[in-house]
């Protein structure tokens, strides 16, 4: 036997080994995606009970906490919030049915987040294989995306509508349950927007593919098109919101194009698989394709598919170009809707790459499975037993001034709310946080905590007081201050002539977390009127 015959053989055996798992795999698709889902749900439940709410979070609690729906309604219009309505008005539903909590706050994200997966599966798998379907499922799990499905936030809703449209979309397009299909489409863009205003994006994007088709076939399928464009109708509900948000997006917190945050949109999304990569790159430097394919095959992504695919993929880049001209949010979370086109666009590549050949594919969920999921099971166990409750996480403890007699500015509005929200029952000593938005955008160009906390001290008892107010009142009083972060209210003292003297630092927030500074302000005494 020759040298190229003895290595055979085992390539071989392997390779029928990983196709026997493959077909085991595909046979069983729905046991599989059912293990998933319990495992999803274990993960969800873990992160979620033991991870403490933060601002934007806290926010979305408190609305939920209203006495009345329509309170929700009257708050937006004031400009508490930037965002659509829908997320709120689910979580108060939830919150009268099964009260608040960290966990059934974050339902709505969770739930969003699993059902993208499952689209993704259907809408990869319709076009190739199942066990491709469920690489493109299990595609978010490697991106930022999956953060943001234990998060009491509209992008795990966003993203869940946004799979649901894609896959409407696809059965429109091949006339399956056509009917059921263009009424599912208008609903899922619908709810999409209304859970962020960028899902209007999406809509582009399916114009765009739809338009494609219609070029490719000669003629304009026109019921898909105008479910498409009936999906938008909730900006015309929303008119009465747009007002706050355009108030709100003068000076956002992150409306300036950043390359460095463009950079960490892409590499939240494609960083993560290297993992995965770097595996698969040691398997085909061993492994000759010789026999890796299953034959030809005329099916695949459909191009106007891939279009649309494509440029939910350039999310990121577009709205970092579009942040040059106009006052747009820009962050990962603003533009997730990248990740189901990432999903898509790669798995379908490799489906191609590959000749539809289950080998491949098999290694790699293979792979993902030792390399990814069972590590992260057995985090997520530790965590169970090692996290202590938000309430005593080490950021709620820490701000325990040892002067009493004095009240304490918080200058961070995050830890602010986050003491107020789970500490303010313990405190004798007063918290607060001061507002004044001419201040906050002049020194920081940020006033969008300043105009979210002003609005809720209207709706619950917050304690937010303005600037001037405060210290007209307080000739000493002390500011709590995290080291790294550019906060407007130690610049707008010092400008006023107060004296800023460092008194305490806690450094007991964690491993490479910011220390904590308290100083001690004397404020300058008002000239006298002559």
């Amino acid at each position: 036997m020759t040298d190229s015959a003895a290595l055979d053989v085992p390539i071989a055996i392997h390779s029928r080994r990983t196709l026997g798992f493959v077909d085991s795999i595909e046979a069983n698709s729905r046991a599989v995606l059912a293990a998933y889902t319990a495992l999803y749900a274990f993960g969800f439940w873990v992160s979620a009970s033991h991870k403490p709410f933060w601002f934007d979070e806290i926010f979305t609690f408190e609305l939920a906490q209203l006495p009345r729906i329509g309170d929700i309604w009257q708050a937006l219009r004031q400009g508490i919030e930037l965002n659509p309505p829908l997320l709120f008005w689910m979580t108060w539903i939830l919150h009268k049915v099964f009260g608040g909590g960290p966990v059934v706050s974050r339902l709505p994200a969770a739930v969003g987040y699993w059902v993208m997966t499952v689209c993704l599966y259907h809408f990869v798998r319709r076009r190739t294989r199942p066990v491709y379907g469920l690489l493109a499922a299990f595609f978010p799990l490697f991106t930022f995306a999956y953060e943001f499905s234990a998060e009491a936030r509209g992008y795990g809703l966003e993203i869940g509508f946004a799979g649901l449209a894609l896959l409407c979309w696809q059965f429109a397009a091949d006339h399956v349950r056509r009917r059921i299909a263009l009424i599912g489409l208008t609903l899922t863009l619908a709810g999409a927007l209304s859970s962020h205003y960028y899902a209007t994006y999406l809509i582009g994007t399916l114009l765009a593919g739809e338009l494609m088709r219609g070029y490719m076939r000669r003629r304009i399928d026109y019921p898909v098109v105008l479910a498409i464009i009936l999906g938008a109708f909730p900006l015309i509900a929303y008119r009465p919101l747009f007002g706050a948000v355009a108030q709100g997006a003068k000076h956002f917190w992150m409306s300036y194009p950043s390359a460095h945050v463009l950079f960490e949109c892409y590499a939240g999304i494609v960083t993560p698989l290297l993992v995965v990569a770097l595996p698969l790159l040691v398997y085909l430097a061993v492994n000759r394709p010789v026999d890796a394919f299953t034959g030809g095959t005329e099916d695949g992504l459909r191009p106007w598919e891939a279009v649309s695919a494509g440029l939910l993929a350039l999310m990121p880049f577009v709205v970092f170009i579009a942040a040059f001209f106009v006052h747009v949010g820009f962050f990962n979370r603003y533009v997730i809707l990248a990740v189901p086109g990432f999903a898509i666009l790669c798995v379908s590549a490799l489906y191609r790459l590959t000749d539809g050949g289950a080998k491949l594919a098999g290694f790699l969920l293979s792979a993902s499975v030792w390399i990814c999921v069972l590590p992260w099971c057995v985090w997520q166990a530790v965590t169970i037993m090692a996290a202590p409750p938000p309430s005593n996480s080490p950021s709620m403890r820490s701000v325990a001034p040892a002067r009493k007699d004095l009240a304490v500015v918080v200058a961070d509005e995050n830890l602010f709310l986050q003491d107020w929200l789970y500490r303010s029952s313990h405190r004798t000593q007063p918290f607060v946080v001061l507002i004044d938005y001419q201040a906050a955008a002049k020194y920081t160009d940020n006033d969008t905590g300043q105009r979210s906390l002003a609005v809720a001290r209207r709706f619950w008892p917050v304690p937010a007081i303005d600037y001037r107010e405060f210290v007209s009142r307080h000739s000493e009083f002390l500011l709590a201050r995290l080291s790294v972060h550019a906060d407007w209210m130690a610049q707008k003292l010092m400008a006023d002539g107060a004296d800023l003297q460092l008194v305490e630092v806690h450094r007991d927030f964690g491993f490479l977390s910011p220390e904590l500074q308290i100083f001690l302000v004397k404020t300058k005494p008002p000239s006298p009127v002559p």
